[in-house]
């Protein structure tokens, strides 16, 4: 008798998560700037390609304290 995994609803977990956090902070991340930006992509490729924009001002901001 083989054992079929069960299914795991994502979605469900993380808007659960979602809702509890909001509860929690008072801040809903769905409505965060970041959010819009990742919603509709890739998540992956989303999020890489905000880092790399993210570390570009870091990098920018060193040069300027450093000067």
């Amino acid at each position: 008798m083989s054992s079929t995994p069960k299914s795991v609803n994502l979605e469900g977990i993380f808007k659960s998560a979602l809702a509890r956090d909001t509860n929690q902070t008072g801040h809903d991340l769905a409505h965060h700037l970041l959010a819009s930006k990742i919603d509709g992509f890739d998540p992956a490729e989303s999020i890489v390609a905000i880092s790399k924009n993210k570390q570009k001002h870091f990098t920018n901001s060193d040069t300027a304290i450093s000067n």
